[in-house]
């Protein structure tokens, strides 16, 4: 989060506002409350701030500070690959937390969704998997 902060800040002097930000958290550390605070500070009133969370050993990282802001924030704050991808253990390889090819396809879509209202994709795009 500490690197996502520092690209937000670039794109803020920069003043470019892409209508959304997403943010692709590791599963080391999950977002603090302040870390999203000073994120959405960053960004304009008329910015989504996504966060495609990770699962670790088959549940969601504990992010009470996401679900907080999201909860505070239901316009400016997304997320998460953890919420899509209940009931899908099929999804991931035995440690809960990289995905099969199924997965990969489930996590592209996801960040598609995210991209389609800023014009990045069309709705009908189709992700195709490049061997």
């Amino acid at each position: 989060m500490r690197n996502a902060l520092k690209v937000l800040r670039h794109l803020r002097r920069e003043h470019r506002r892409p209508p959304v930000v997403v943010i692709a958290i590791g599963t080391n550390f999950p977002a603090t409350a302040d870390e999203i605070r000073r994120a959405l500070r960053l960004l304009h009133r008329n910015q989504t701030l996504a966060f495609v969370t990770p699962k670790r050993s088959g549940s969601g990282l504990p992010s009470r500070a996401l679900w907080s802001a999201h909860r505070r924030h239901p316009r400016r704050v997304a997320s998460s690959m953890a919420l899509l991808s209940a009931g899908h253990a099929d999804w991931f390889y035995g440690d809960g937390t990289h995905l099969r090819p199924a997965g990969a396809r489930a996590y592209a879509r996801l960040l598609g969704s995210l991209l389609v209202p800023i014009g990045l994709l069309r709705p009908t795009h189709q992700v195709r998997r490049q061997v």
